[in-house]
C-alpha cells in the first residue's frame, strides 16, 4: 500500500498544536549578520522558553547559536539530532499522521546549556570604561574572581596588562564595540511583539505558509 506523503503544516498546526513558526533571513556566510540576528532574537524573546537546535547549518550559525546563547545566558536547552541518512528531511521511522513516536527520539543528544554569562562579564568590563582609558588591575581580578576565571587566560588577545593597569586587548576591543551597538538595539526588543516588529520592519522576518514555502511577514 502506498504511503500518503505527511503535510507537515497539517500536523505542525493541528496535531501538534504549533501557534506559529517563524524564519529570520541572514547572510550564512558572514559569522557578524548571523551573530546579530541570533542576539537580538535572544534578546527579544528572552522571557520565553528556549531551546536552541543545533541541527546543521554553517559554521557561522552553530557558532553564532552557542555563543550567544552563552552571553545571554536565557537558553534552556541545547540539542542535536544525529541522522546518519542525511538524505532523509524527516525521520524514516515517521509513517503515518497519527503514529505514535518515541520523544525524544534515540537519535536525539542534548548538550550541556552554558549557563555562564559572558555577557555579565563583558557588561562590567565595558562599565569600567575600559575602552577609553586603562583601568587597575585589581578592578579586573575583582570581576573576573565573581565569574571564578583567571586573569592569565584573558591575557593577549582579551586583555593587556602593563603593570597594574589593563587596557583591552583586539579580541576584547572588537566585542564591546559590536555588542554597544547591538545593545542599543536590543533595547527596542524587550517582549516578544517588539521582536517580531522590528525584524518585520528591516526585512528579516518570515512565516512559514506551506510546505517547503515561506512568505515575508509584514
Amino acid at each position: 500500500m502506498q504511503q500518503r506523503p505527511l503535510n507537515f503544516k497539517d500536523s505542525l498546526y493541528g496535531e501538534f498544536g504549533v501557534k506559529y513558526l517563524y524564519f529570520v533571513e541572514v547572510d550564512v556566510n558572514s559569522f557578524d549578520d548571523c551573530y546579530k540576528k541570533i542576539y537580538l532574537t535572544l534578546k527579544g524573546v528572552k522571557e520565553k522558553e528556549i531551546e536552541c537546535n543545533l541541527i546543521g547549518g554553517t559554521n557561522q550559525i552553530n557558532l553564532s547559536l552557542m555563543l550567544a546563547s552563552s552571553i545571554t545566558g536565557v537558553v534552556a536547552r541545547h540539542y542535536y539530532i544525529f541522522e546518519e541518512k542525511i538524505n532523509f528531511l524527516h525521520s524514516p521511522t515517521i509513517r503515518s499522521k497519527n503514529q505514535k513516536i518515541e520523544v525524544p527520539p534515540q537519535n536525539w543528544y542534548e548538550i550541556p546549556s552554558m549557563f555562564l554569562s559572558y555577557g555579565e562579564i563583558i557588561n562590567k568590563l565595558s562599565s569600567l570604561g575600559i575602552l577609553s582609558h586603562p583601568v587597575n588591575i585589581a578592578q579586573i581580578k575583582n570581576i573576573l574572581n565573581e565569574a571564578d576565571l583567571n586573569l592569565k587566560k584573558l591575557c593577549g588577545r582579551w586583555i593587556e596588562v602593563e603593570g597594574e593597569r589593563v587596557k583591552p586587548g583586539k579580541l576584547l576591543r572588537k566585542i564591546l564595540k559590536f555588542h554597544e551597538k547591538l545593545e542599543i538595539e536590543a533595547q527596542k526588543l524587550d517582549d516578544f511583539s517588539n521582536w517580531k516588529s522590528y525584524f518585520e520592519e528591516k526585512n528579516w522576518l518570515y512565516k512559514f505558509v506551506e510546505d517547503g514555502k515561506a512568505a515575508r511577514n509584514s
